[in-house]
């Protein structure tokens, strides 16, 4: 199958650049789709003690049994 501009009711030149905008758009969400471009930007690494928040969240929950018997 061959492309024909001529049905392109913007001329050669916007025909080809409307197709390479496309694949530029549709690898863009491709990539954007498999890795958050968002937590790279905003995010960053803490090292936090896994200990305290674990005895945080097990004395909550805990609780929270004790609350509704």
């Amino acid at each position: 199958m061959r492309l024909k501009w001529q049905w392109f009711l913007g001329g050669r030149v916007m025909f080809w650049i409307a197709i390479v905008i496309f694949f530029v758009l549709l690898f863009g969400f491709t990539v954007s789709y498999l890795v958050d471009p968002t937590t790279t930007l905003d995010m960053k690494v803490q090292n936090l003690d896994t200990t305290s928040i674990k005895e945080i969240s097990e004395k909550y929950v805990s609780n929270l049994r004790y609350n509704y018997r």
